[in-house]
């Protein structure tokens, strides 16, 4: 997923609308979600903007919460995980971009 601000963010202020976002889905799921995200900074406006895989989202409606980073913060674009391309694709593609700060949590942890 690819999760945008509508305006400029400091990183402290996107990691807590990141927070609210994450919170509302883990309640909606009653469980905890697990996740890898980059934190990037976007070439055209230099605007802060959060690439994810995220973990544990079986049954989650895509559009509801592409819906709710909407009301939070921005613009979202959530895919389904595609198994053929496997989880290094989506991982190697943001590690190895100069400009990014990595982040794991939730069940990501608990292996």
């Amino acid at each position: 997923m690819t999760l945008t601000f509508r305006d400029k963010q400091t990183v402290k202020s996107a990691n807590r609308k990141w927070n609210k976002w994450l919170r509302r889905l883990e309640k909606e799921l009653d469980d905890q979600v697990g996740y890898f995200r980059v934190t990037e900074v976007g070439r055209v406006g230099n605007r802060l903007h959060f690439h994810s895989l995220m973990l544990n989202l079986r049954g989650v409606r895509r559009l509801r919460w592409m819906d709710e980073w909407d009301l939070i913060a921005g613009f979202a674009r959530i895919y389904p995980y595609q198994k053929s391309r496997g989880a290094n694709y989506y991982l190697c593609k943001y590690v190895t971009k100069q400009i990014a700060e990595h982040k794991f949590g939730g069940l990501v942890l608990k292996t």
